[in-house]
């Protein structure tokens, strides 16, 4: 955009970033459509033309269709695909073509932006968001007392799998056998189990499947604001994600530092099973525990580890591990059983680290250090935690405040955070404009890893 004014113009754009020698291209972080449209709308762009380049011969001269996806939702600027065929049309006037452009921007790793002055271009977008209700899946074995065991898995996955899948193939069916059918399973099996028993136990156990895990614990969110059972009759979550694909025997157990009594129980109950544990001590994660972790409850998860099929469409049964999965569902089931056997309450106790977590890897270089309330339909990035120590926190936030820019771009929902994330480095300290009581309130954050 140097000494380029768009203000008020249509800009034609190719998809994917320059080319490069080096494997971890630095521009790659740039790449996203989503990244990309932000920037156009900050510099004041009316809308965007994308287009495929030559260099992504696998696309042909076909017209690249957008996937659904939650990601392109609210960008503020109208957004189309066009073949190349059409781009070079548009290009003929300024005696250029795409193949030539791309050419040039390749072999000199330097931008190759122009006017066309002579082009005119109209466009009409038609695009219906359609919100609707998806619904958590619950059911409840009563005990001798209210005091209640929760056990969950996430029944959502990827489907067709959008901008979230890691597969080279475009719209093809995420079955999700790992992720989270093992976990599904799980919870039916263990479901199955404790509802055939001659005697109930002290405890009630609440079985749950989570919906809307993928697009940010949204189910579990939902169901720690509105429990079914007070939270203070809860006394613990157990939750099962990617339980399906044990290699040499390992689990990992997440959570364990939540409550003092979780280490020696579990070393306890591995005499039995002897998996190659490794536990960890944090209790905020990527899935569901999360969410009642920070409702200051005790929690454990379990979880196989990421793999080469992760988030994608070659994540199938016939990948899966099934006796280790087998045993993995017998261990969660004795956690319970050696909690009622114990009889004893469960002590919350804080254990949050500062590395990162997840099945997957975040692309993010810096940090707020906040956790985003995904369900939020408001304009702006709705702070469901804030993290103690962290930037944000530092920075004077609070839960519940709403971020309505971060430097010069403006937030209108966690998209336009994420992209905004993308352009700073550890170290830089950036304007931040957030909400609090209908209140703006303007600060400067340091942004850490």
């Amino acid at each position: 955009y140097a000494n380029l004014n768009v203000n008020g113009k249509i800009l034609l754009m190719l998809r994917a970033a320059p080319a490069s020698d080096n494997p971890h291209n630095p521009l790659q972080r740039y790449a996203s459509l989503r990244h990309k449209l932000v920037v156009a709308r900050e510099q004041g762009a009316k809308a965007v033309l994308f287009v495929t380049g030559v260099a992504q011969d696998n696309q042909l001269n076909e017209l690249v269709k957008f996937q659904t996806d939650f990601d392109f939702k609210g960008s503020g600027i109208a957004a189309v695909s066009i073949s190349r065929a059409v781009a070079n049309q548009l290009l003929a006037a300024a005696g250029k073509n795409i193949a030539q452009l791309q050419k040039t921007i390749d072999d000199t790793s330097r931008p190759n932006s122009f006017p066309m002055s002579a082009v005119q271009v109209t466009l009409k977008t038609d695009v219906k968001n359609i919100h609707i209700n998806t619904r958590n899946i619950v059911g409840y074995l009563p005990g001798k007392t209210d005091k209640t065991l929760i056990i969950g898995a996430h029944y959502d996955h990827l489907g067709l799998g959008g901008t979230k899948s890691l597969d080279a193939k475009v719209g093809v069916i995420h079955n999700g056998a790992d992720d989270n059918a093992s976990g599904v399973a799980g919870v039916l099996e263990l479901a199955h189990y404790f509802s055939r028993q001659s005697e109930p136990l002290a405890h009630s156990l609440l079985f749950m499947a989570f919906t809307a895990e993928e697009f940010g614990l949204i189910g579990s969110k939902y169901y720690v604001n509105n429990p079914l059972i007070p939270l203070d009759k809860t006394v613990a979550m157990l939750n099962m994600d990617m339980i399906g694909h044990s290699r040499s025997n390992k689990l990992i157990v997440q959570g364990v530092g939540t409550t003092p009594v979780w280490a020696e129980m579990i070393d306890k109950i591995n005499h039995t099973y002897r998996f190659e544990l490794a536990k960890q001590k944090d209790g905020p994660g990527p899935s569901d525990q999360s969410s009642f972790y920070h409702k200051k409850l005790p929690v454990l998860a379990f979880f196989t580890g990421a793999h080469d099929y992760y988030n994608r469409s070659t994540d199938d049964f016939w990948r899966l591990n099934y006796p280790a999965q087998e045993n993995i569902v017998k261990f969660v089931r004795d956690v319970v059983l050696e909690i009622e056997h114990r009889g004893e309450k469960l002590a919350f106790t804080k254990a949050e680290s500062q590395r990162k977590h997840g099945k997957g890897r975040s692309n993010f270089k810096v940090t707020l250090g906040v956790v985003p309330d995904y369900a939020f339909a408001g304009k702006g990035l709705h702070l469901d935690v804030v993290k103690e120590g962290r930037p944000a926190h530092q920075a004077g936030l609070q839960n519940g405040d709403i971020i309505i820019q971060l430097g010069t771009v403006k937030i209108n929902n966690i998209y336009d955070y994420m992209a905004a994330l993308g352009m700073f480095k550890p170290g830089n300290k950036v304007a931040l404009v957030f909400s609090r009581n209908g209140k703006e309130i303007t600060t400067e954050v340091l942004l850490a890893e």
